[in-house]
This record gives structure tokens, C-alpha cells and sequence, in this order.
């Protein structure tokens, strides 16, 4: 992969390899698709395969008086992690400071999401996901790295002086993901494509781009429903009888798999069951294949 690398050295700064200025490449406000798979080390001992959630801005909206693109994500396989499909956050593309913005899911302050003019030895302090704070991190390194659209610059952040770290791309965010994006011991988020335009602009590795996962294709909200819901049972499902489907699996939120059964040559199902109240990733399948998913809510 052709780099330019830009390494701090106290007040000195060196640049190899290419000494041309670089067009910046502007957070995209439109127009744009981000696929991030997430993963853990259990799940891959269990022989679980990573989720696949695919984010999209969507929109206006107006907080605080300030106009923000809305996040709109969608699950597209079931894994690992189960997030029902919705609202993501709102997003603020400061384009002359060089930043960008979030306000997370039902919250009104925005946090900075990232900073594409941070320096090496910057210290920024980032959202990076419900459930945590935004916390420190330190710029390792900055470097570029040549995407379809050219040479974008790349900074290598960590919040230890000397941790692994994670990767922000100008004009395309983190490697690790969008909103969130988690990179934990046993808690992984990781950047599999990028599309602005309906045109590759990043691929995590060669040929991810072209990966079809089917469920988009799929109009989810017709052709496999769960009812009533929310409900404590029993729990009733429908889907398209020209599916195919063989097999129904429900899973809690943690993606853990409660309960599967045999649905061969049906397209209804009643399940007698009991299962603790919360939210639940339901996912039809054909030959071991998810191809559709709906929620539950279990009260």
C-alpha cells in the first residue's frame, strides 16, 4: 500500500516518500454507506460469525438550533452483536474547522466525533459509542494512505502514549466503525466498506466492496413480522411462504441463541415459550442462510 508517512519529533516534523500538499478530503454529507461488521473472541470460539450493520445519513434534523445529518443504521446479518434497526445519532460536518460532530441517541450535546486537523502529539478527546465516555486519546502518527479518490491523510490514535491504535481516515472516519465503533479486547467493530455515490471509496481489504449479504434486498418489514409485539407470549411469526425457510432462530441481546426450531415447509409459527423480558433479534433462515430478521419485545 503507498503511504506518505508523517512522524513527530518533539517540534520537528518529517515527511518521506512524498512531499506534495494533499487535496483534504471532506467528510461526505450525502450519498454515503458505511458497512462495519462486529465481532468478539467468544463468539468466534462458539463458531458465531460477526454481525454486518450498515449505516446511512439519512437527513435533516435540527438540535440545539444547529442543523445535523441524521444516522440511520440497519442490520444486515445477524451474529455476534444484535442492534435493532433505527436511529444512530446525528451527525455535524464542521468542514472549516476540519471536524466532525455527533449527538448520540437521546441526547441533545454533541461530542466530537473526529478531528481531521489534529497534529502529532495532539491530544482529542472522542465519542466513540453508547454506553462509554469520551475519553482521551493521544496522536501517534499521521501518515497517508491512497484510496480510489487519491491520497487521504491517516492518523493513528491511542489513549495510552504507546497502545494499539486506532486508524481515522480523512474523508472516511474510523477503520474501526462510525457511530460507535469499539476496539476492546473482546469487543471488536471493524470498517469493511465504504461507499459514497454508490462508488467504492474504502475497503478494509481488497474485494469487500463486492460482498452482497442479501438482506438489503429484502423489504423486512413485509415479508417477516412478529405479533403482537411487544408481548409475553405466546409468540407468533409470518413470513412469505415462497421463502424457502428452514429454520427460525431467536436471539437475546447479547446474540446469544435462546431458542431455534424447524420451520421447514411453513410460513407461520406460534412458539410456547418463556423467555426473560427485553429485546430479541428473531432471524429466518434457509439451509443454515439468514436471509430475513424482525425484533421482539418481550415484556
Amino acid at each position: 500500500m503507498n503511504v506518505t508517512r508523517v512522524i513527530g519529533f518533539g517540534s520537528l516534523i518529517v515527511i518521506a516518500c512524498n512531499t506534495e500538499a494533499q487535496t483534504y478530503h471532506a467528510f461526505p454529507d450525502s450519498n454515503a454507506v458505511w458497512t462495519v461488521t462486529h465481532g468478539s473472541s467468544d463468539c468466534a470460539w462458539s463458531n458465531v460469525h460477526s454481525s454486518v450493520i450498515r449505516y446511512r445519513l439519512t437527513g435533516d434534523t435540527v438540535i440545539t438550533g444547529m442543523t445535523y445529518r441524521k444516522v440511520q443504521k440497519n442490520l444486515d446479518v445477524w451474529g455476534c452483536w444484535f442492534t435493532p434497526d433505527g436511529y444512530a445519532g446525528a451527525i455535524r460536518n464542521d468542514q472549516s474547522e476540519r471536524k466532525v460532530f455527533v449527538v448520540p441517541p437521546l441526547l441533545s450535546n454533541e461530542e466530537l466525533l473526529f478531528d481531521f486537523s489534529a497534529g502529532v502529539g495532539d491530544t482529542i478527546i472522542a465519542f466513540h459509542g453508547s454506553g462509554t465516555d469520551p475519553y482521551e486519546q493521544y496522536v501517534l502518527e499521521i501518515d497517508s494512505v491512497l484510496l480510489p479518490s487519491g491520497y487521504h491523510r491517516r492518523w493513528a490514535i491511542s489513549d495510552q502514549p504507546s497502545g494499539e491504535p486506532e486508524l481515522i481516515i480523512e474523508g472516511v472516519g474510523s477503520a474501526s466503525g462510525l457511530v460507535p465503533r469499539w476496539n476492546y479486547v473482546d469487543d471488536k467493530t471493524y470498517l469493511a466498506c465504504m461507499t459514497l455515490n454508490d462508488t467504492t471509496a474504502f475497503e478494509g481489504f481488497i474485494g469487500e466492496c463486492d460482498i452482497h449479504y442479501g438482506l438489503a434486498e429484502f423489504d423486512r418489514t413485509n415479508t417477516f413480522k412478529a405479533f403482537p409485539n411487544p408481548t409475553d407470549g405466546p409468540f407468533k411469526f409470518e413470513w412469505d411462504d415462497r421463502s424457502g425457510a428452514t429454520e427460525i432462530r431467536i436471539m437475546d441481546a447479547t446474540g446469544r441463541v435462546v431458542l431455534i426450531d424447524q420451520v421447514s415447509g411453513q410460513h407461520n409459527m406460534v412458539i410456547n415459550a418463556s423467555f426473560s423480558p427485553g429485546l430479541y433479534g428473531v432471524v429466518l433462515c434457509s439451509r443454515n442462510i439468514p436471509f430475513a430478521h424482525t425484533t421482539l419485545v418481550v415484556q
